[in-house]
């Protein structure tokens, strides 16, 4: 869940109705379930992201945020121009060094065709180092997302 503000997730967490959902929605898993929360967040955007038909969750460990921070930055345009199926992706920073990179895609399709294409040089140069900076140690593929906002 994404929220304007930490009062609005507060104001959610505090409704009738949310606590039912919950309720409800907790016995769906077969384990426990962990819950961040930050304010932490960058968001990459060059579509409509509640057009995702395919979303993929990466959670790692970043070494060092300011080199992270700037990869994204200078990664941003060129994502738009050579991941046409890249909708965008918001990333989530949490205590100490973890993080969440959730990437909304268009199709797993076009998502596996496009990884799969080699990259122009400069680009695999500074994805590289977005890999050692940010270790990703679990991926989540998420084939049929519901992607929902709220106001």
């Amino acid at each position: 869940m994404r929220f304007v503000d930490r009062a609005a997730a507060e104001r959610n967490a505090r409704r009738e109705e949310q606590t039912a959902w919950w309720s409800e929605t907790e016995a769906c898993f077969d384990g426990p379930v962990s819950f961040h929360e930050t304010e932490d967040v960058h968001v990459m955007a060059h579509g409509a992201l509640g057009d995702a038909g395919f979303v993929q969750v990466m959670e790692g460990h970043v070494s060092d945020r300011a080199a992270a921070d700037r990869l994204e930055l200078e990664a941003d345009p060129l994502l738009a121009e050579l991941r046409p199926d890249l909708l965008g992706s918001i990333t989530a920073y949490f205590s100490e060094d973890e993080f969440a990179d959730i990437a909304f895609f268009t199709t797993e399709r076009e998502a596996r065709e496009n990884e799969s294409r080699e990259m122009p040089p400069e680009f695999s140069e500074r994805f590289d180092q977005w890999e050692r900076v940010m270790k990703v140690e679990r991926y989540l593929d998420i084939p049929d997302p519901w992607v929902a906002s709220a106001h």
